[in-house]
This record gives structure tokens, C-alpha cells and sequence, in this order.
């Protein structure tokens, strides 16, 4: 039990740090920026390509 506190405390500081990437790259970069952080940034512009 001793030894998942560091893995727990860990995977809080991760989450917080994506959800603060998303805010700021969301914020200042837009929202074509926030989809490439998401990984659907590729299909976004694909499509959006097919449908000019």
C-alpha cells in the first residue's frame, strides 16, 4: 500500500498538468491547436479539406 501513494501522487501531477496544457493551448493556440493536442487533429483537417 506504501508504495502506490508515489503512483497515485504522480499520476495527480500528470492530470493536472494535461488539463493545464489543454487550457493554455485551447486558450492562446485555438481550437485547430487544442485538436492536434487531442490526437484528432489530423482527422479534423482531413476532413475539413474534403468538405472545401
Amino acid at each position: 500500500m506504501l508504495f502506490s501513494l508515489p503512483l497515485m501522487l504522480g499520476n495527480l501531477l500528470q492530470q493536472m498538468y494535461n488539463i493545464a496544457d489543454t487550457w493554455v493551448v485551447g486558450r492562446f493556440l485555438g481550437a485547430d491547436a487544442l485538436a492536434d493536442i487531442i490526437g484528432i487533429g489530423y482527422y479534423l483537417k482531413k476532413k475539413r479539406k474534403k468538405s472545401k
